[in-house]
């Protein structure tokens, strides 16, 4: 099933994110991308401009998380306006947010065996002290890293990455990172590094069990029987979302109901598409005749709900439902043209969604759901993710392993938890993802 399918699992109306009981002893909250856990933080009692929550924070990831914001907009010295800081925020920068503004005053990060890439070693901690503040330019914020408490400070601009004399850094805030491997935090143990005198905030992103590029593995799949340079170079795919992205949108308020109408109806013409390809009947006037059939079947209902998620309506909801219709033919004929079987196939389990990577979001723009994954992943050079697609028993295996280590070594009972479901960036397998969201 698709992410916006899914979301009935606990979305709330109109809303991107959604409540578990408000009568349980901790608020936990669900989010389709990790950054709108901000909202929720801001929330926490004791959070206000002045004071210092001063958390630590159990982030439970396979990706630490820790972008600085490059937009200007963010640099005010606190958040008027939650909507607009969560929607300028890239998906991974939530974290320094909520340090710069003193939510949060440590970091524990535990990461699956899998992410090498930031546990090389199994059996050894990371620890790592973190200062922020704004570089003198006033343009950009600085990150700067000791080793050690006595270390030298080494300082870098967000911006440029370019290496900084501290001494041009307006430092504010210091947090200790301590970063390891789930073996660790089972063997020897995580609860140890928190202190019982402040608040907990937990927090898990789903791909913690399993993370993918959709992309590579698209193309892939279509090699077997595609041959062509445009195909196997990711160009034909990439021409495919690129056609794609700006022709619907699922503006506030109504996001969740936009996202899921062009969700379903797209998936019903993939279907369309991939059993006139099965079946060896690819013209395209048969392939624009049953599309356009889908589409006055479902006129009285779906259809008008796509037209709606148009991003350029004309106000007219006969003409609208007219454009959306050739839209989808042209997609369908597109789709039937340049696409391998087993692409179709991959396209109609991962479905479409918002395109997570649009920032600042103004368009909250739809296109086929394969996150920031691009043909640039397909180069082991420009690789940026430790893989992995496990069995479903080693999700179970997993889960019952961090359930044990989470339950047994938090000292106190978070402030808040915090869940994200990585199925808009793609990361999460179809098939495992409502198994590893009950578990979570």
């Amino acid at each position: 099933a698709s992410c916006a399918e899914l979301n009935h699992v606990c979305r709330e109306q109109n809303a991107d994110n959604c409540k578990y009981s408000a009568a349980a002893r901790v608020p936990m909250i669900v989010v389709e991308e990790h950054h709108h856990v901000v909202d929720h933080w801001f929330s926490i009692p004791g959070v206000q401009e002045g004071s210092h929550l001063n958390a630590t924070l159990v982030h439970i990831d396979a990706h630490p998380d820790f972008g600085l914001p490059l937009n200007h907009d963010l640099l005010a010295p606190w958040p008027r306006d939650l909507n607009k800081l969560r929607e300028n925020l890239e998906n991974d920068q939530f974290i320094f947010m909520a340090m710069r503004w003193g939510l949060i005053s440590k970091i524990i990060n535990i990461y699956p065996l899998f992410a090498n890439m930031y546990i090389s070693d199994k059996t050894k901690i990371k620890k790592r002290y973190l200062e922020i503040g704004m570089h003198t330019s006033g343009q950009a914020y600085c990150e700067c890293v000791r080793r050690c408490r006595r270390c030298e400070l080494q300082c870098a601009r967000a911006d440029t990455e370019d290496p900084v004399d501290p001494k041009k850094c307006k430092l504010e805030h210091s947090t200790e990172v301590i970063s390891m491997s789930i073996w660790y935090a089972k063997s020897k143990g995580f609860g140890q590094f928190i202190p019982a005198d402040r608040p907990v905030i937990l927090d898990v992103d789903e791909d913690f069990f399993a993370v993918e590029s959709p992309f590579p593995k698209l193309v892939k799949a279509g090699s077997q029987s595609e041959t062509s340079k445009a195909w196997r170079s990711g160009k034909t795919l990439e021409a495919l979302q690129t056609w794609l992205r700006g022709k619907f949108c699922a503006k506030p308020p109504r996001v969740a109901e936009r996202e899921q109408a062009m969700d379903t109806f797209f998936r019903g013409m993939v279907s369309i598409v991939l059993a006139i390809k099965e079946l060896r009947m690819e013209t395209e006037d048969f392939t624009r005749k049953l599309a356009q059939d889908f589409a006055d079947e479902h006129s009285a209902t779906l259809l008008s709900s796509v037209a709606d998620a148009l991003c350029e309506p004309t106000g007219n909801s006969s003409q609208d439902s007219e454009i959306s219709i050739r839209l989808a033919q042209e997609f369908a004929w597109q789709m039937m043209s340049k696409c391998p079987v087993q692409t179709i196939r991959y396209i109609l389990e991962y479905g479409f969604c918002i395109d997570c990577d649009e920032v600042p979001r103004a368009g909250y723009l739809l296109w086929i759901c394969m996150g920031a994954s691009t043909k640039h992943d397909m180069r082991p050079e420009t690789h940026r993710l430790d893989l992995h697609t496990p069995t479903e028993d080693e999700v179970k295996l997993n889960m019952a392993e961090l359930r044990s280590v989470v339950v047994s070594q938090l000292p106190v009972l978070p402030a808040m938890i915090t869940v994200c479901r990585s199925l808009r960036d793609a990361y999460i397998p179809r098939d495992l993802w409502p198994g590893i969201e009950r578990g979570v």
